[in-house]
């Protein structure tokens, strides 16, 4: 027999239920390597996330528990894969540069970064429109403005 994988779900109602998972953006990306990829917290935390989007896109616990290794077996593979095809050389660089550093110089680049994405979060979570206006980017329509791009705003 078998398996359902449940009623199925809207999109936007399962991308809504994402969004209230936590992000893990508290992660040590500092200590990430190729050779120890699968044992990393952002892999596990990767997981979490994958098992709570499945249930609530209606897999059950069954199917995704059979999917779970046969993507974290992948998962090294594929990101060499990326990282080494010619399309990806300029695009991915820095990366291929930030994974090869020693221990010490990738804690100082990851904290640079995490400094700077800090900033970005607050740009666009609390800091003013343009300066000067009593509203942060994050809190206008993003349908309205997706429509207008589109060219669907009347």
């Amino acid at each position: 027999m078998r398996e359902s994988a449940g009623p199925e779900r809207p999109l936007g109602e399962v991308k809504a239920q994402l969004a209230l998972i936590d992000t893990g953006a508290e992660l040590d990306m500092s200590t990430f390597s190729l050779q120890k990829a699968n044992s990393h917290e952002f892999i596990i935390q990767a997981e979490l996330h994958f098992w709570a989007g499945a249930s609530l896109a209606g897999y059950t616990q069954a199917q995704i528990a059979s999917l779970t290794p046969r993507i974290r077996d992948n998962f090294s593979t594929c990101l060499d894969q990326v990282l080494a095809d010619a399309k990806n050389g300029e695009k991915l660089a820095p990366f291929r540069e930030y994974l090869n550093m020693d221990a010490p110089e990738r804690r100082r680049a990851f904290r640079a970064l995490q400094q700077h994405l800090d900033y970005q979060r607050w740009l666009y979570e609390e800091a003013p429109v343009l300066g000067k206006s009593p509203f942060a980017l994050k809190r206008v329509c993003r349908y309205r403005v997706r429509q207008a791009y589109l060219g669907r705003d009347s």
